[in-house]
């Protein structure tokens, strides 16, 4: 439980992903607790039961919810789910990704220069489209995706790296797009008592450009950009 409440507590925006990961050991764990006081009832044991019933009641909403966030943690992925959410799962993230994958292509249409060339490769591209070609190699992308290790990393960065290979540009743009749902409040919470003592009863004066200039060097100097 101190593993999970320093995870989950922590600064470092803990994902959904992170949830699907933590919640069904955290059960187990009170599972057995709850086994054990079974045959030797002790407070321990109806600690664990009446801790089983609330978490299994909160998880019970939550392993429903935001399943596109879990799935585009790369530290998690479909690993979490069992076989028949996962298939549905996967089908909602093929016919996803193909609209955000159809969006990303217009735009890149749109900002590329009219140029002769770019003309034929429009052209081209559709005809890719009306064979059917255009589905069937972004499910590669995707299923490249799926097929990949899971890896112990920093969710943003992993996203960040693959943004710069044009064939991922459409899942980048998912995983920007659903990865702003975050698994606790912790991170806002912790913002505001960063504020409580930067606006103390003794400097209640402060303007709010120096109330922004302060928040800002505080985090700055945190997280090591400046010294």
């Amino acid at each position: 439980m101190a593993k999970a409440t320093t995870l989950l507590s922590s600064s470092s925006y803990p994902t959904m992903g992170d949830l699907h990961i933590i919640f069904p050991v955290i059960l187990k764990f009170l599972d057995n607790e709850c086994e054990n006081g079974n045959t030797m009832p002790s407070t321990k044991g109806q600690i664990a039961r009446r801790m089983y019933k609330k978490l299994n009641d909160y998880w019970a909403t939550l392993r429903d919810c935001c399943h596109m966030s879990v799935v585009l943690d790369p530290n998690t992925k479909l690993s979490s789910f069992d076989d028949e959410t996962e298939e549905r799962i996967r089908t909602l993230m093929y016919d996803t990704h193909i609209k955000y994958a159809k969006e990303s292509e217009e735009s890149n249409v749109d900002n590329s220069s009219n140029s002769a060339r770019n003309y034929f490769k429009r052209h081209l591209k559709s005809m890719s489209l009306t064979a059917g070609n255009y589905t069937y190699n972004i499910h590669n992308i995707l299923d490249e995706y799926f097929l990949s290790i899971e890896e112990d990393c920093n969710v943003l960065e992993f996203w960040k790296a693959r943004s710069a290979d044009l064939r991922y540009t459409g899942l980048a743009q998912m995983a920007r797009d659903y990865l702003v749902v975050q698994a606790t409040s912790v991170s806002s919470e912790q913002i505001f008592s960063v504020a409580k003592h930067t606006i103390s009863p003794t400097r209640n004066r402060l303007s709010e450009e120096n109330i922004r200039v302060s928040l800002c060097l505080k985090s700055w100097y945190e997280a090591g950009i400046i010294e």
